[in-house]
């Protein structure tokens, strides 16, 4: 069988393949790897082919590395879309001042600020999340 078709249909498997991964990693390699087998056949010259590989491949790292870098944000999701809102201390904790709770959605979260003690009605910004306590900081717009 001729390497050209070899290289042709395992550059077609490597796109199908990346179909399911969605990794773009496999797409400029599966793309080398047709051109390459595209100038196997056309040149049948084992030099220029491996050249041709090798540069499709240093092609595909910075390909992929310049549509990475564009890539949309990600959108936080559930309890991490609550970072950054801003909300009011509902109760605090008598043992511990720099614990609270407060309303989210009709549900009650508990907060752990670690610099400033809370009050009831303090206005707080959500920095981060920790397990099933949301982490704050006093908003400095109240």
């Amino acid at each position: 069988m001729n390497i050209a078709i070899i290289l042709f249909v395992l550059g077609l498997m490597m796109l199908v393949t990346e179909m399911f991964t969605g990794t773009l990693a496999l797409l400029w390699i599966g793309i080398g790897t047709i051109i390459t087998s595209l100038v196997y056949y056309a040149t049948e010259n084992v030099v220029v082919t491996f050249l041709i590989f090798f540069a499709s491949i240093i092609g595909s790292v910075y390909g992929t590395k310049r549509v990475k870098k564009n890539e949309p944000p990600v959108i936080s999701s559930g309890v991490y879309s609550y970072i950054g809102r801003k909300l009011k201390i509902i109760d605090i904790y008598e043992e511990d001042n720099h614990r609270g709770t407060v309303g989210i959605n009709g549900e009650i979260w508990n907060v752990l600020s670690k610099d400033e003690p809370l009050f009831v009605g303090d206005i707080v910004e959500v920095k981060d999340v920790l397990g099933a306590t949301l982490l704050v900081d006093k908003s400095k717009e109240e």
